[in-house]
């Protein structure tokens, strides 16, 4: 009611509601069964004009003091289910045909008629657009940002959840590898399996938490897009930004208490490690993103995304080692992106190598307990050997995998911007 009383006008489809209810509307089209009018006009002051109208037909029951109009004109055209001495409708009146004949009718077709309403006016100009859309792409932008702001502010069951998963992931981690020996050949692989493992489950689960959320505001999307409301540039430009806060406070989360648990020391390398996890989210949550605007369904996405993260997951170049995957297969190793996240943080002196060893950089350290086939190597040149994880090369590996963000960033404007999975 405060919505109408402002100047816009408010639609809604009613079936028998309260009085109180019917009495807040001010106009009524009124439908029998197969969709023919029975009553289009002003309702009047508490329904006084569609009573007026319905009594003055022969035949109709006068309604009772206190009655509800609503129910005692369903009533009256036979659409209703009556109460306990309520009025049972003639059926000998054709409602259609009274509306059809009635002053009522023939003053909406005479304003049918009016110029400048259905058919051109020379003393009104023609309603021309100076542009295509009324609001400028500043206050499109700074509406949708907020818009999304609200939304993902009032979905805890979406943020809250993989903020706690995230801080409980770093607790499971964080308990199962407390006071590892790195140093050793089996506590070096058991090291970088932890890495390996902690990165792909947490971009897993920003993967899989954000489909849903995603897929409710592709209905609004395609739209406000239809309508001209919003720029499809700026809706890709707010799913963007809103993310940002969201992805890396569950990276801190996560850093914050993994990093000190499982033997990880340096202030700067805790930064890079937590800075590397949450580009692993953010491409993650981005990856969803795409998913969904790209195909059709729900399912359809999750699935595509779990069989991507799956091919990725066994070619990142840890089981298999790097050095043990088939040549024909390489490329696909050379393309996934959990490698580069991982190696991100296995590559020493960074990542798991940044442990308080009396001050001996844990990279030159011999590999304890190794087998003959690997030796007694520095365990840096043995991460390098098998899992093919270079400290110099981080600098390239945060460009490819920032690249890749970019890159499915990219694909994803171009979906919102062509495809339209809406069935109408």
């Amino acid at each position: 009611r405060k919505v109408a009383d402002s100047g816009r006008t408010v639609l809604c489809t009613i079936h028998q509601p309260s009085s109180d209810v019917f009495h807040l509307f001010d106009s009524l089209l009124l439908l029998k069964r197969g969709g023919e009018t029975v009553y289009f006009g002003d309702l009047g002051h508490e329904g006084s004009k569609l009573i007026e109208y319905f009594e003055a037909i022969p035949g109709v029951p006068r309604i009772e003091e206190g009655y509800n109009p609503a129910t005692w004109m369903l009533e009256v055209i036979g659409a209703g289910v009556a109460e306990p001495g309520g009025k049972q409708p003639d059926e000998e009146v054709d409602f259609v045909q009274v509306f059809n004949t009635s002053s009522s009718k023939k003053t909406l077709d005479e304003k049918l008629t009016e110029a400048g309403l259905f058919l051109p006016s020379q003393e009104l100009q023609s309603l021309a657009y100076g542009k295509k859309r009324a609001a400028s792409n500043a206050t499109q932008l700074r509406f949708l940002l907020h818009r999304f702001f609200v939304i993902y502010w009032r979905t805890p069951s979406y943020n809250l959840t993989r903020l706690a998963i995230s801080t409980l992931l770093g607790l499971l981690f964080g308990i199962v590898f407390l006071k590892a020996d790195y140093t050793t050949y089996q506590g070096i692989n058991s090291g970088l399996g932890m890495v390996f493992l902690s990165t792909v489950f947490i971009g897993t689960v920003a993967l899989i938490s954000g489909l849903p959320m995603i897929f409710e505001e592709r209905a609004s999307f395609y739209r406000e897009r239809s309508s001209q409301t919003f720029n499809a540039l700026w809706y890709f430009v707010g799913f963007t930004i809103v993310e940002l806060p969201y992805v890396f406070m569950c990276s801190l989360l996560f850093t914050a208490v993994y990093y000190p648990m499982v033997g990880f020391v340096g202030f700067a390398d805790a930064v890079f490690y937590g800075f590397n996890i949450g580009l692993m989210i953010l491409f993650q949550a981005y990856l969803g993103q795409l998913l969904v605007f790209a195909f059709s369904s729900l399912e359809l996405g999750s699935i595509l995304g779990m069989l991507l993260n799956t091919i990725s997951f066994m070619l990142m170049g840890f089981n298999p080692p790097a050095d043990k995957i088939p040549h024909g297969y390489k490329w696909v190793h050379a393309i996934a992106p959990d490698r580069y996240s991982s190696e991100q943080s296995q590559a020493p002196p960074g990542g798991m190598a940044s442990l308080d060893l009396s001050g001996y950089p844990l990279g030159c350290l011999p590999v304890k307990n190794a087998p003959p086939s690997v030796g007694e190597i520095p365990i840096k040149l043995y991460v390098e050997q098998i899992f093919g994880v270079k400290h110099d090369h981080i600098a390239q590996y945060v460009g490819i995998f920032i690249g890749m963000i970019v890159f499915c960033r990219i694909c994803a404007a171009l979906c919102m911007r062509y495809v339209n999975h809406q069935q109408r």
